[in-house]
């Protein structure tokens, strides 16, 4: 359970859900991450390489496999997706449901992450929640099955690295916290905050070593809003995101 941006007790997998690629060319599913919402209606984050290779090109397409309440789980197709050209962060929008007319006429709000920009210390115990478990199945020529399971991971801020750490390039924490496929771009808390976003991770046995991007690297972000874009902390100002700084 966690604080939602009303400051309720929900469940984690009410507003944190696994991402998944279509590939049009090999007729393949394939689970790529984790994103969590920010916004009631659609707006998330996760991870930048979740969405973006390393050799600069992106993925053919993206769908969120959202959780509502009752217990169905809707796919919904990105509208937009802004990456941050620096660090291992992306914003982006999920559209309508591709397999649930009942929600695109009537959208049930998820609920959404409160975010804090302030720094976190050494030793401040973080926890994260994300899909690193998924597996699938070709049910026939035509149909995949997901089965989606989520896992909580804990551990400690252990260190600060402006000029990156491992393979992330941008300034980051390491932490002891594991983190597995599959779970990139997951939330990470402390208490009841979001600070980061979980990016890569090695995992040597009883050990882990893992680094998670501040997601205090949005302000630096705009979104396209009808013929122009709106800065992240105008939309912070406004309400639509909900931000603490302490």
């Amino acid at each position: 359970m966690f604080k939602n941006s009303e400051g309720k007790l929900v469940s984690r997998e009410a507003s944190i859900f696994p991402l998944i690629t279509f590939d049009p060319q090999k007729k393949d599913f394939r689970c790529l991450g984790t994103g969590f919402f920010i916004h009631p209606y659609g707006g998330f984050v996760t991870a930048k390489h979740v969405f973006i290779k390393p050799d600069g090109t992106h993925q053919p397409t993206l769908y969120g496999v959202q959780s509502l309440e009752d217990g169905t789980r809707i796919v919904r197709e990105l509208k937009h997706l802004v990456v941050h050209p620096n660090a291992d962060i992306a914003i982006g929008f999920l559209g309508d449901a591709k397999n649930n007319d009942a929600f695109n006429k009537n959208p049930v709000p998820a609920s959404a992450f409160q975010l804090s920009f302030a720094s976190p210390n050494i030793g401040d115990e973080i926890l994260t929640y994300a899909y690193p478990l998924t597996q699938s199945e070709w049910l026939d020529d035509d149909n995949k099955q997901f089965t989606f399971q989520g896992r909580e991971s804990a551990g400690k801020v252990e260190e600060y690295h402006k000029d990156g750490f491992l393979s992330l390039k941008n300034a980051c924490y390491q932490t002891s916290m594991r983190i597995d496929g599959g779970a990139s771009g997951g939330p990470v808390m402390k208490g009841a905050y979001v600070i980061g976003v979980n990016s890569t991770g090695m995992d040597f046995g009883d050990d882990a070593i893992s680094c998670i991007t501040p997601v205090s690297f949005l302000q630096d972000l705009a979104v396209p809003s009808g013929d122009r874009l709106v800065s992240i902390p105008e939309l912070i100002n406004a309400g639509f995101i909900s931000v603490v700084m302490s």
